[in-house]
């Protein structure tokens, strides 16, 4: 039987006379046409594969693959018009613009942006930026339109429109020189309204100029009292600083400044001086500070300890180290290394001081003796109290 079969298919296969070329082909036990066959082509178990994006067919007994019109046929089926991983050519890839998506048109690389947002800044492979042409301070309405700043603030871009935005409380003023932020209601260059000016001595209040800027009665926008312990300066109340500078025993010295010094003393002789005190409430005193502007004796190899004892108004002394305080130089003067030297009196000297003369008495010299000097620039009562 199975002979009968071979026989049979043999020459149901077998050419016919009037074929020049044999069709068919007995391939296990299928007659198939070798021309043809997408899984018999040319030879037997020869089978086409389609591209990715294409078709294939057995021509002549060769696979002969193809892609849809327009597309290139590359390991796959490509669109070198609309692909944007082979925009124009293989593996030719668009880069993405920010915030966007890179496309491919034409063969020429391009890119998409949300709804929206528009391209600026694209090159031939792609890239760029999405922006909100609307919003957007440094493209507002067209790309690369940058809205100016004013001093102290910033470009803003509102419905494709520049304008100038400042700080909370504050408005622009323009002048021929440029724009810039000011709070209109303190500005005394622009109160109220820009390039209004208030009078020498006088505030902006609320956006009025007011004359009230240095009394101590009336102080500042807010009509502060200072009290008697207190200035107003530029309509602020402050603490007045006592000063006490002028020529004395120290003043031809040679190692004193062009100007004089205020004091020269030596070791175990005191040196007085006063500070003149208005009426005021000692109870309001937060804090006290004196203030020498000071020079040690220029013999910088000295060891011995620098201190000075310090009494006022006839009170209880206090010794107090003068570590801090530079020996004088150049050597042999005049000094140029003055300091600044701040003691803050404790609390049971401050509640010495009296309305009125308050004599301050320097002692040089402590527990070991010595036999050099001190030389005082300058020296300052500078006060603390409640409302400064």
């Amino acid at each position: 039987m199975t002979r009968l079969l071979a026989i049979t298919l043999v020459a149901l296969c077998s050419c016919r006379s009037s074929e020049k070329i044999c069709s068919r082909t007995l391939c296990g036990t299928s007659c198939v046409d070798l021309q043809s066959s997408l899984t018999d082509c040319g030879l037997c178990g020869q089978a086409c594969a389609a591209p990715v994006g294409g078709t294939v067919a057995c021509v002549s007994g060769h696979c002969d693959p193809s892609c849809p019109s327009g597309w290139k046929l590359n390991g796959a089926c490509l669109n070198y018009d609309a692909d944007p991983a082979n925009c124009g050519g293989f593996r030719n890839v668009c880069d993405a613009p920010a915030g966007g998506t890179a496309t491919c048109v034409s063969g020429k690389c391009a890119g998409s942006c949300p709804a929206g947002r528009a391209l600026c800044h694209a090159r031939v492979s792609g890239g760029g930026t999405c922006v909100d042409r609307l919003a957007d301070p440094h493209n507002c309405d067209v790309c690369d339109a940058v809205c100016p700043a004013p001093d102290g603030g910033s470009g803003i871009c509102a419905g494709g429109h520049c304008d100038m935005g400042c700080p909370a409380s504050q408005s622009v003023c323009s002048t021929p020189a440029g724009s810039f932020c000011t709070d209109r209601s303190t500005d005394t260059k622009n109160c109220g309204a820009c390039g209004k000016t208030c009078a020498t001595g006088e505030l902006c209040c609320a956006g009025a100029c007011r004359a009230t800027s240095n009394d101590p009665t009336s102080c500042g926008c807010g009509a502060v009292a200072c009290g008697a312990l207190s200035d107003c300066v530029a309509g602020q109340c402050v603490c007045p600083v006592l000063t006490n500078k002028s020529p004395g025993s120290g003043s031809s010295s040679g190692y004193c400044a062009p100007d004089g010094c205020y004091a020269l003393w030596y070791a175990s002789k005191s040196f007085t001086e006063t500070f003149h005190l208005a009426t005021f409430d000692a109870s309001s005193l937060t804090s006290v500070d004196l203030i020498l502007r000071a020079v040690l004796d220029d013999h910088s190899t000295e060891k011995v300890p620098y201190c000075i004892a310090i009494s006022v108004n006839k009170g209880p002394t206090t010794t107090v180290d003068l570590d801090d305080v530079p020996h004088g130089a150049p050597y042999s003067g005049p000094f140029t290394n003055f300091m600044d030297w701040t003691w803050t009196l404790p609390p049971a000297v401050q509640a010495s001081l009296v309305s009125g003369d308050n004599s301050f008495e320097y002692t040089l010299g402590c527990a070991e003796p010595m036999s050099d000097w001190i030389l005082l620039d300058k020296s300052q009562l500078r006060l603390f109290h409640h409302g400064c």
